[in-house]
């Protein structure tokens, strides 16, 4: 679970004019999260995926290497052969396409359905995120709350936003 905390200074918001504010950005923050972080997941050159990384990737084992390797030869979904990290393509599909994105002013949530049983250690794998990563989610959710509060022509104030 990410949980991402910020302060916002100045005048008075009020309740329905933060709840729309805080709705749009942790809205942005979970389509942001899906168009760009979950295909890094599946890239092998990405430093996040390396086995150790910041998204806590683990070496794939030799039964599913030598598994895959013999695919590779048969069939033609085996087509990302060298990135040990896919291995028909369904997951990496179903996960950019068929996800659910909603959001409240207190949450955002995005479901994904798989096209198979995961193990926890890939969904532990696909839900991670990196240092760096919340940092650009938290200038985000800043950005598009500040930008909501214009367009709807309130008054800013002192508020803890989690």
């Amino acid at each position: 679970m990410l949980d991402i905390s910020i302060t916002i200074e100045r005048a008075e918001v009020g309740a329905r004019s933060h709840a729309t504010a805080m709705r749009a950005a942790l809205l942005a923050i979970a389509v942001q999260h899906v168009r760009v972080t979950l295909g890094k997941h599946f890239k092998k050159e990405a430093p996040e995926t390396a086995p150790g990384g910041a998204y806590k990737f683990q070496t794939r084992n030799q039964h599913y290497l030598k598994r895959k390797e013999k695919a590779r030869h048969k069939h033609a979904w085996a087509s990302e052969a060298d990135n040990p990290l896919v291995f028909t393509g369904a997951l990496k599909r179903f996960v950019k396409n068929n996800a659910e994105i909603t959001a409240t002013q207190y949450q955002s949530r995005i479901r994904l359905h798989a096209p198979h049983i995961l193990k926890p250690q890939q969904w532990k794998e696909l839900s991670s995120v990196s240092d760096k990563e919340i940092e650009e989610y938290t200038a985000l959710a800043v950005e598009v709350y500040q930008k909501t509060l214009k367009e709807l022509g309130a008054r800013k104030s002192r508020r803890k936003v989690s």
